[in-house]
């Protein structure tokens, strides 16, 4: 069974892989699963070229995924995407292969239910104005992603391409015609008075100093980082309440400073109200087994994976604004 990327949408929304999520780190999924370490095989002598396998088994559902790409620079006119990628997926208690998943919806739908999830945990309840550094697809994943758990009335925008913010905010005034949107002409002019902020760049010099943030901001760092450089300053990172997927990869892709950081799977254990009030940051590296759980919410939907993993754990209780 091959699962394309429109099959994927329309299976599954951001909303209720937001909730799955949430009862699987109430049941301690982490525990309960093998995260093999990612396999990098670069091209050649090209450092930024090559393939990619990120496998996991997940215990809870029963299902052994490994999520394989490809990563490769397009000259200009080049009309193939950087990235490519698949999900192939197994059953974990017989080794029936299951299905072949599109690996860009995947990550698309995984990566904003992750941030649906941490942004409704530590944003405000009464959150109004998000802002977007950013144009390209994980951007688009972050308005989704917040416009989920928050009303939100206003979004700000932000890209050094006018062009392409442009075609943006055409998007967003399209699909949400109810919420104003203000294209700002620097970073510092669209995280200004902003409630929550997404960053999805490529860089790795830090984008803005970001100076005067409100103190209860919740910021989603979903772009560019390495051990020596992001595009949210250290400072700024050193002074917030710092979330990950996962502390060990966290550590090895994005440096030290995350080496006390609360894991998304630790973050229901927090006190809301206390993380609601202080500022807070998702600094997001990826991890296999979010995956897992996308997969194995798409394939519940569909009527292709016969393992019930959580009983009578389906009608547990979330948060008001993703139930």
């Amino acid at each position: 069974m091959f699962f394309s990327y429109s099959d994927i949408v329309n299976a599954c929304s951001v909303e209720a892989l937001t909730r799955e999520m949430s009862i699987a780190f109430s049941t301690n999924i982490k525990a309960l699963s093998t995260t093999a370490e990612k396999t990098l095989i670069y091209n050649d002598h090209q450092q930024d070229e090559g393939f990619i396998s990120m496998p996991v088994l997940d215990r809870l559902h029963e299902l052994y995924i490994n999520k394989v790409g490809s990563i490769f620079a397009r000259n200009q006119g080049d009309t193939l995407p950087t990235i490519h990628a698949q999900v192939l997926a197994f059953c974990g208690r017989t080794g029936k292969p299951l299905a072949i998943l599109d690996g860009k919806a995947v990550t698309n739908l995984k990566c904003a239910a992750i941030s649906a999830y941490v942004t409704d945990m530590c944003a405000k309840s009464d959150a109004q104005i998000l802002a977007v550094i950013g144009a390209g697809q994980q951007a688009r994943q972050q308005i989704k992603a917040v416009l989920t758990v928050r009303d939100i009335q206003k979004i700000k925008l932000y890209n050094r391409s006018s062009e392409a913010l442009h075609t943006f905010r055409q998007e967003i005034l399209s699909d949400y015609p109810f919420i104003k949107v203000e294209v700002c002409s620097s970073i510092a002019k669209t995280i200004d008075h902003a409630d929550i902020v997404g960053t999805a760049t490529s860089s790795r010099v830090p984008i803005d100093l970001f100076r005067d943030l409100k103190p209860d901001i919740h910021i989603n760092c979903m772009g560019g980082h390495s051990c020596s450089a992001r595009e949210i300053p250290q400072e700024v990172l050193e002074h917030s309440f710092l979330i990950v997927e996962d502390r060990e990869t966290a550590v090895v892709e994005a440096g030290a400073l995350h080496q006390n950081a609360t894991e998304v799977f630790e973050l229901h254990l927090q006190d809301r109200s206390k993380l609601q009030s202080q500022q807070t940051i998702f600094s997001s590296t990826g991890y296999a087994l979010l995956d897992a759980i996308t997969v194995a919410k798409i394939l519940k939907l569909t009527g292709k994976n016969e393992n019930n993993a959580y009983g009578n754990k389906e009608n547990i209780s979330v948060s008001n604004s993703i139930a």
